[in-house]
């Protein structure tokens, strides 16, 4: 399944991207660990479209289901 992850940055900024899990908490336990594994002072997460965001620019984040379409 896909879960789409929200999160929120210094000066009123968003970045979402998608993160894969059996289910939402198993999406959420995949986030938490990747935050953790990298440097706090200096880890960042690269998106999709090569955009990297410190991992002290994120202030807070959410997962949520990404609906099916039919």
């Amino acid at each position: 399944m896909q879960f789409i992850v929200t999160c929120f940055l210094e000066q009123e900024q968003t970045c979402e991207f998608i993160v894969y899990g059996s289910s939402e908490y198993d999406a959420f336990q995949t986030f938490e660990r990747t935050l953790h594994s990298l440097n706090p002072l200096s880890g960042q997460i690269t998106l999709s479209d090569g955009k990297s965001i410190p991992v002290t620019r994120i202030l807070a984040y959410r997962v949520d289901p990404i609906k099916p379409l039919f």
